[in-house]
C-alpha cells in the first residue's frame, strides 16, 4: 500500500513541503527552508539514507529522519499528514526506521516528545522507549544586560575541545543537540566565545527577532562557578545582540547547566521528555 523511498533520493523542495504540511498544526512547529534544513542536517548529523519518505499512490504522506552517531541514533522528527492519521502509518513508519537503523549497527535511539503531550509519549513506549529524563526551555528578563567580565571571539574547533573538557571534569551529560560533537558541526551558525580569565569557560549562542538563545555555555574547570559564568555569559550575549530577553532551550534537568539556570532567574518556560530505546 505505501512505497518507501530513502530521503536522499527523494526531490529535497518536495521534502521540505511534506514536512511543512505535517507540523503545520503541532504545538512545536518545524518551519524548514532550504537554508535552514541542510544546516540542521549537518548540524545534528540527519543520515539523509537512512532517513524515509512513505508514499501512498505517488503522494507523499509521512516521513521520518534518522540521526546517526557511531552506534547511536536519534529520531529527528516524524510524522503523517492530517487525513491519513489513525490509520497506524505513524507505527509502520517508525518499525521500518528502526529496522533500519538495528540493520546499520545502531544499537541505541534518542528522541525528544513534549511532556504534555502524553498520547504520543504512549505511542512510543509501546515501541520500547522509556523516559529517561526531562529537557526544561527556560527564559530569563535581561531589562539592562551588563558583563563585568571580557569574552573573545573563539573558533569551532577550540569550543569543542573546551566542551569535551567540561563534559569530563563537569560530569556533564549534555543531550543531542548540546553534544561536543553538535557544536563542532555547527558550521557558522552561531556565535562563540570563551574566556580566560578567573572565570574560565566558552558561551555559543544565537539571535532571534525578539530575544538572544544559549545554545550551551559552561565553565570548564569549577562546577561551583557555573551559575556565575552563566550570569556574566547571558549578560554579555544579551549585551552584544542588542536583546532584553535570553532562551535556552532542552536543558536536561542532570545537567549543571540546569541547576545554574534555577540559581540564576531562569524560569521554565515548557517541558520535553528524551525517551531512549535500546535496539
Amino acid at each position: 500500500m505505501y512505497e518507501t523511498v530513502r530521503v536522499s533520493e527523494f526531490l529535497t523542495l518536495r521534502f521540505l513541503n511534506l514536512v511543512n504540511e505535517v507540523f503545520a498544526d503541532y504545538p512545536l512547529r518545524v518551519e524548514w527552508d532550504l537554508f535552514s534544513f541542510n544546516q540542521d542536517v549537518r548540524e545534528n548529523s540527519i543520515s539523509l539514507p537512512d532517513s524515509y519518505v512513505f508514499l501512498k499512490e505517488d503522494r507523499p504522506v509521512g516521513f521520518i529522519l534518522c540521526c546517526i552517531r557511531r552506534n547511536r541514533g536519534r529520531i529527528d522528527s516524524m510524522g503523517v499528514i492530517g487525513e491519513e492519521r489513525g490509520k497506524g502509518l505513524g507505527g509502520k513508519i517508525l518499525s521500518f526506521a528502526l529496522d533500519a537503523l538495528k540493520n546499520r549497527g545502531v544499537s541505541s535511539v534518542v528522541l525528544e516528545v513534549l511532556a504534555s503531550q502524553e498520547e504520543v509519549v504512549k505511542f512510543y513506549s509501546k515501541f520500547g522507549f522509556r523516559v529517561t529524563r526531562k529537557l526544561v526551555s527556560m527564559i530569563k528578563n535581561v531589562p539592562k544586560p551588563r558583563s563585568s567580565v571580557r569574552f573573545l571571539k573563539s573558533e569551532r574547533e577550540s569550543i569543542h575541545r573546551s566542551a569535551l573538557e567540561a563534559m569530563v571534569k563537569l560530569s556533564r551529560r549534555p543531550n543531542w543537540q548540546r553534544e561536543p560533537l553538535t557544536l563542532l558541526l555547527s558550521g557558522d551558525r552561531y556565535r562563540m566565545a570563551r574566556t580566560g580569565q578567573t572565570l574560565v569557560g566558552y558561551v555559543v549562542w544565537g539571535r532571534g527577532e525578539e530575544n538572544a538563545f544559549i545554545v550551551d555555555c559552561a565553565p570548564i574547570n569549577d562546577e561551583s562557578t557555573y551559575a556565575e559564568f552563566l550570569d556574566q555569559a547571558v549578560n554579555y550575549v544579551c549585551q552584544v545582540e542588542g536583546r532584553s530577553v535570553c532562551f535556552v532551550g532542552n536543558v536536561p534537568e542532570d545537567d549543571p547547566l540546569y541547576r545554574a539556570a534555577e540559581q540564576v532567574g531562569f524560569q521554565p518556560l515548557f517541558e520535553q521528555y528524551e525517551m531512549l530505546l535500546q535496539l
